[in-house]
């Protein structure tokens, strides 16, 4: 498992889930400056949660024990990157929520990813996919039992350095 697999991993997934929402991924990176999510980033943030989680769930049910690991360690890593004082200005204000936050953001696939980390003030307000943080930990349990420990944490604030002021 390598990140840009991980990547690939997640765009299949949307075309599996929503072909249609796909495409409209970008668009729903808010203005600067605009806060409030829309209908469509609404719709993204629930597809994320469920329909996106439950088709990478069938995909990593087929990959060695090894590769989930690995995924899961990559997807630590991204929630990791983006916890940032500086994009959670601009999406929630509680611990969990902000977690959840920058699981749609990973969620949403490696352009919008990559253009929140860049523009925090893009991100919008409000969207979470608590699930998608944490569902390759376990599917792991269910197929094999205890979770190995990392050495990062994806919860908020274990990034100190990225809250310094």
């Amino acid at each position: 498992m390598t990140e840009t697999i991980f990547w690939e991993m997640i765009e299949q997934a949307w075309t599996e889930a929503s072909p249609t929402l796909k495409n409209k991924r970008i668009q729903i990176a808010s203005t600067k400056g605009e806060k409030e999510p829309t209908d469509l980033s609404i719709d993204m943030a629930d597809l994320v949660a469920s329909d996106l989680v439950d088709v990478l769930t069938e995909k990593l049910r087929k990959v060695s024990k090894e590769d989930l690991i690995a995924f899961d360690r990559i997807l630590e890593r991204k929630l990791y990157d983006i916890d940032r004082a500086d994009i959670h200005e601009y999406t929630d204000g509680s611990d969990d929520g902000f977690l959840y936050a920058r699981g749609f953001i990973v969620g949403m696939g490696k352009e919008y990813y990559e253009l929140i980390s860049q523009e925090p003030d893009r991100a919008t307000f409000d969207l979470d996919a608590e699930d998608f943080c944490y569902f390759p930990v376990h599917l792991y349990k269910e197929l094999y039992g205890d979770f190995p420990i990392s050495d990062i944490s994806r919860e908020t604030g274990s990034n100190a350095k990225s809250w310094e002021e």
